[in-house]
């Protein structure tokens, strides 16, 4: 399983993060960011993420850098 983590930063430095609202781990903290879509890329990715969770268009084009990592979901 691929997925993808944006760390927004705000004009002050701030950074944008949510919190949970379903699933195991309701109510923690986290970056925005979910799931890669099979044949979606890095960049479509979590442009629609920010779109989906946060309602913000998002120019991937501005990422400082892009890292491709998978893990096993199953445990």
């Amino acid at each position: 399983m691929h997925v993808v983590r944006a760390i927004l930063l705000g004009e002050a430095g701030n950074v944008l993060i949510g919190k949970r609202a379903r699933g195991m781990e309701v109510g923690k903290w986290t970056l925005v960011g979910g799931k890669v879509d099979e044949g979606e890329d890095l960049y479509d990715a979590i442009q629609r993420e920010v779109r989906e969770e946060l309602d913000l268009l998002f120019d991937p084009s501005s990422c400082y850098t892009v890292s491709d990592h998978s893990f096993d979901a199953s445990g």
